[in-house]
């Protein structure tokens, strides 16, 4: 027969006898995540007679580590956020708000540490990323999660997809024009030119030539009016 003077900690269905004849064997497996002492006792009997020994067992604290959900992989629009991502943390011995939380990026020219934000509370957290303004590619984001001994983490990538990309479509951004006094023309035309910087983008960084710039151009004098234009790079 066995016995445990404490089965939360040593249930009867841990304590596990084996062999044959006179040569016998007991095994002895606490309950998961707890520690302690307890008594195991074990008894023999002929049908009319009993005898028993026992032994005590002590089962020392093993601190486990924290666990962490897993985040898939993202795929999000240049200047575009991947909005709130949701995972799980846990730990046998620690309240999940008495957890650390930490972040990494592959990249940080890319993902910023800045860019990575987390929310949520207690077991329930969030994780939402933010890319560098007018940046494309991937990079991996790491994820941590710390009980202040044992520290575990998952990661997972995000694909930064730029505007036009695959498309061949070139992207500029406004022009501001200026005029440019250079004297006298023989055919009284007026020069102008961009006083800020173009960002073009697409296949080959080209222009297409039959896509519509926008710019703005300053107050015309009397009599004067555009009637044509050309850029040069």
């Amino acid at each position: 027969g066995k016995a445990s003077s404490d089965e939360t900690l040593i249930p009867l269905s841990g304590i596990v006898l084996g062999g044959i004849d006179g040569s016998r064997t007991v095994s002895v497996t606490p309950a998961t995540g707890l520690s302690g002492s307890a008594t195991v006792t074990i008894s023999v009997s002929d049908g009319v007679n009993t005898v028993s020994t026992d032994f005590v067992v002590t089962v020392t604290d093993v601190n486990d580590v924290p666990t962490i959900s897993s985040v898939a992989p993202q795929t999000i629009a240049e200047d575009e956020s991947t909005g709130e991502l949701a995972f799980a943390i846990g730990d046998e011995e620690t309240l999940a708000s008495g957890l650390t939380l930490g972040k990494t990026s592959s990249d940080e020219t890319l993902l910023p540490l800045s860019g990575i934000v987390f929310g949520g509370s207690d077991a329930n957290r969030t994780v939402s990323v933010t890319p560098a303004a007018g940046l494309s590619g991937s990079a991996t984001v790491t994820v941590s999660v710390s009980d202040g001994v044992n520290t575990v983490s998952t990661d997972f990538v995000v694909t930064v997809e730029a505007s036009d990309s695959g498309s061949g479509t070139p992207r500029v951004e406004s022009l501001v024009l200026s005029r440019q006094d250079k004297g006298a023309q023989s055919n009284g035309a007026t020069t102008w030119h961009t006083e800020d910087k173009v960002r073009v983008g697409g296949s080959g960084n080209g222009v297409d030539a039959a896509m519509v710039i926008p710019f703005a151009l300053p107050a015309l004098n009397a009599g004067e009016s555009v009637v044509g234009g050309s850029f040069e790079a």
